[in-house]
């Protein structure tokens, strides 16, 4: 019950559940499959970490659900469970933003040997093109390079992080480039530190692979948004490149189409387009969704150089 009620908070590792709840491994990964085989739980392999969570199928997540209403409330040892995942969570973020910090002053360096900027930047802006852009946030802005790009075609350019390093760097770049339209801010991709409808655009640009919750990354993305309003997304397609998890503190190796398009939808996005972009060890997708009341958008693929 420990373990349901865990993974009905968010998706965790084995690792992650070990570490919560203090018990071995092998009598984790003995009750996570019980789970699975009862479909309570849902197992997802990435790589050579596999990934557990409540049950997306409708039936299942209710039997889930109806099960962990029964727990009683305030129960402490559920009580001092959730509070080792708060602690959990906390770290991660700590560590993160270390190595973020170290990694500030060289971060372009590393995401040109990640995949081509340059290719990445010209679908970026096909994607905002032709739009009435004035007001843009840039969710996980790093360096502040997206909002360099954009600059000149936009009123108004936001960049949120919680990075100090990256903060401090991202200024000094929009500051030589003379960007004095955009500004960055600290600001928590999980509480986007804005009130509802508030940009006509969001990026979230190279961000979602390091998120704990890409899901309610994308929901925060949404709220943000006007009316018509639009979505990009760019980061990896799913590969297995485990170095990425210990050398960058990478999350996620990748994301499946299927698994966005599934939160979009949650969000309340409708998908227009995406565009695949190879050349090489690592492919970019570039994923575009809008807020609006009209119906499901036709979905269709682009694939660039």
């Amino acid at each position: 019950m420990r373990l349901l009620a865990l993974c009905a908070e968010e998706e965790l590792t084995v690792k992650d559940l070990t570490e919560i709840l203090g018990q071995p491994q092998s009598g984790v990964s003995h009750h996570l499959r019980q789970l699975c085989d009862c479909h309570l739980l849902e197992r997802r392999q990435e790589g050579t970490w596999a990934f557990y969570k409540i049950s997306s199928d409708d039936p299942s997540q209710g039997i889930a659900k109806n099960i962990l209403n029964l727990l009683p409330i305030g129960d402490q040892q559920l009580a001092s469970d959730r509070e080792r995942l708060r602690i959990l969570r906390r770290d991660r973020a700590s560590e993160a933003e270390l190595l973020f910090s170290e990694l500030a002053p060289r971060w372009d360096e590393v995401r040109r040997f990640h995949v081509d900027e340059v290719n990445v930047e010209s679908v970026l802006k096909q994607c905002l093109s032709g739009r009435d852009v004035a007001d843009l946030l840039d969710i996980g802005t790093g360096t502040g390079r997206i909002l360099e790009l954009m600059a000149d075609d936009i009123k108004r350019g936001v960049g949120i992080d919680t990075s100090r390093g990256m903060l401090g760097l991202a200024r000094t770049k929009l500051r030589h480039a003379r960007a004095n339209n955009c500004h960055a801010r600290f600001g928590d991709m999980y509480k986007v530190p804005f009130t509802r409808a508030s940009f006509d655009a969001v990026v979230v640009h190279m961000v979602l692979h390091y998120a704990e919750e890409p899901a309610r990354v994308l929901r925060e993305a949404a709220r943000v948004l006007r009316p018509g309003g639009q979505l990009v997304v760019v980061d990896f397609a799913s590969h297995q490149l485990e170095f990425l998890r210990k050398d960058y503190a990478h999350r996620r190796l990748g994301f499946e189409e299927r698994e966005m398009a599934t939160w979009f939808e949650a969000a309340e996005l409708e998908f227009e387009n995406f565009a695949t972009l190879k050349g090489g060890e690592l492919t970019v997708v570039v994923w575009v969704g809008r807020l609006g009341t009209m119906p499901l958008s036709t979905k269709y693929a682009r694939s660039f150089w």
